[in-house]
């Protein structure tokens, strides 16, 4: 999922990390989890958890397997 964010921030920067983004995904995750039946904490759990590692971890890729690879 890109949008404009994504590609403000590779101009600017050379990385494409969009935190309006990450939300939507963090929501979509937790989202689809509770729809399968999955208890809603661990649910809600989830997505936090995405939200909050994705940034990190989509940083530490773009710094060493380049800025045109994205994880998230």
């Amino acid at each position: 999922m890109n949008n404009c964010e994504h590609f403000v921030k590779w101009c600017r920067y050379g990385n494409k990390i969009s935190t309006q983004a990450t939300a939507v995904k963090s929501l979509v995750l937790g989202t689809a989890l509770a729809c399968v039946g999955v208890n809603p904490f661990v649910a809600l759990g989830a997505g936090v958890a995405f939200f909050t590692c994705a940034t990190p971890a989509s940083k530490l890729a773009s710094r060493y397997l380049g800025s045109n690879f994205s994880l998230f």
